[in-house]
This record gives C-alpha cells, sequence and structure tokens, in this order.
C-alpha cells in the first residue's frame, strides 16, 4: 500500500486544523511552525503506522471491509 497519499492528507489536515484551532491566537512564525513541525511528524509516523496495522492485520487474520453500506451523506432512507 502507497502511504504517500495518506502523507499528503495528513499534512494537509495538519495545517488546516492548526490554522483555524490557533490562528488567532498565536503569532505567524510560532503558527508556521507549528504547521510543519506537525507536519513532519505525521510524515515520519505514517510508515510506522501502515507496518503496525499491517502486522496487526496479518496476526489476528482480520482486513474488514465495510461493502454494504452506504456512506453517501445526502442519501435518504
Amino acid at each position: 500500500m502507497d502511504p504517500g497519499p495518506a502523507v499528503i492528507g495528513q499534512g494537509l489536515d495538519s495545517s488546516v486544523f492548526i490554522t483555524i484551532a490557533f490562528g488567532g491566537s498565536m503569532a505567524a512564525p510560532a503558527l508556521l511552525s507549528a504547521v510543519l513541525g506537525q507536519s513532519l511528524y505525521e510524515v515520519a509516523a505514517t510508515p510506522l503506522t501502515y507496518l503496525v496495522v499491517g502486522h496487526l492485520k496479518r496476526v489476528e487474520d482480520v482486513d474488514a471491509y465495510d461493502d454494504e453500506t452506504n456512506l453517501t451523506p445526502f442519501a435518504f432512507d
């Protein structure tokens, strides 16, 4: 499995969250430092997360998929 898209998504998520959460209470250089620090952490942690999850799936022989659930947020049932 390619962790590339996950790393990009986590970097964007970190950027948006930190900016919204702390944008009005931190100076721009500190905010940029927090965004970069969190993004670097996510880049470093993602491969390890993939290894651990893959190992657990093999050991527990579980790989669950929810194919029959309609995940569309606009569905009316």
